[in-house]
């Protein structure tokens, strides 16, 4: 994690270390956090476009979460 963010620090225009953040922080079941991180991933000069896949991913699984809420 600090690794990624030390990349940050050095290459803040890379979307590469935004989308590993995020990686992690989906795997903490930060989802908030995680579709931040994919969001910023995408939005720097140097876009890392997976991210956008991963995104869809989150969304998709926290509507089945939803579906799965509101039919208890």
């Amino acid at each position: 994690n600090m690794y990624y963010t030390r990349a940050l620090q050095l290459q803040p225009s890379s979307g590469n270390p935004h989308n590993q953040l995020a990686v992690i922080a989906t795997y903490n079941s930060d989802d908030c956090e995680a579709i931040y991180r994919y969001f910023r991933s995408l939005c720097v000069s140097k876009p890392f476009l997976s991210a956008k896949d991963n995104l869809k991913i989150l969304f998709e699984k926290n509507e089945q979460k939803w579906k799965t809420l509101m039919t208890q």
